[in-house]
């Protein structure tokens, strides 16, 4: 569970440190990637097992801008991989996951400061920096020459804001559901699986008492059919 946070730690003092030039040159490229694969799919499946199954949406979707980036440097021609991919993809996947599973908690306050705040980011290449100037901070409103789409996700969360303002006044005035507030799941939102054990685990608390009537049942059975004896009036 610390795993990110001694990352952070040693990373942190190996590029103050100046160690981490030598100790880059020194491991294995092929290395590095074996390394990275193993401890992505562990991260991917902690991040499944601590989540609630409603929030394996979410999940999913903020895998596809790590994909995206990867995917561009076999397209770089791919309008939609060059905008998901940029600075790794991990702004991106942060804020749309978090967007959407806030939105699917019906959390519309965390939803609309989360958008509020992207606005921004979005405007001065933090969050969306496939614009004119690739991977680079500056402000990248509507030009021209059109290679600029940071103003383009800045206004599809200013959009996102007012979607989520309206669905947060209609909950204040009881239109809409309130937020879910814990972990568990929601009535009728079971999985299948946790279900099938549920029931599983009934049947099992249940059988001795069908096995005791049962067998009850089978010595009745027995008494009534057992012949009387020789002799008997």
């Amino acid at each position: 569970r610390g795993y990110s946070v001694v990352n952070g730690l040693l990373y942190f003092f190996l590029l103050l440190s100046g160690l981490f030039a030598s100790l880059y040159n020194v491991i294995p490229g092929c290395a590095n990637g074996a390394i990275l694969t193993f401890v992505g799919l562990l991260l991917a499946r902690q991040a499944f097992e601590e989540s609630p199954p409603r929030h394996y949406p979410a999940l999913l979707l903020g895998i596809m801008p790590f994909i995206a980036n990867w995917a561009k440097l076999d397209m770089p021609t791919n309008q939609g991989v060059q905008m998901l991919g940029p600075a790794g993809g991990i702004i991106v996947g942060m804020v749309l996951t978090a967007v959407t599973a806030f939105t699917i908690d019906r959390k519309f306050l965390s939803a609309l400061v989360t958008s509020v705040v992207s606005i921004p980011l979005s405007l001065f290449g933090f969050f969306a920096s496939h614009n004119e100037n690739y991977e680079e901070i500056g402000l990248y409103i509507k030009e021209p020459h059109g290679k600029n789409n940071g103003w383009r996700w800045a206004v599809a969360f200013a959009l996102c804001a007012g979607y989520f303002a309206l669905n947060l006044l209609l909950q204040r005035f009881e239109i809409i559901d309130a937020p879910i507030l814990d972990d568990r799941e929601p009535e009728g939102c079971t999985p299948p699986a946790a279900a099938t054990d549920k029931a599983a685990k009934g049947s099992e608390s249940q059988s001795p008492l069908f096995d005791e009537a049962d067998s009850e049942g089978k010595d009745v059975e027995a008494e009534t059919d057992t012949p009387p004896p020789m002799g008997a009036v």
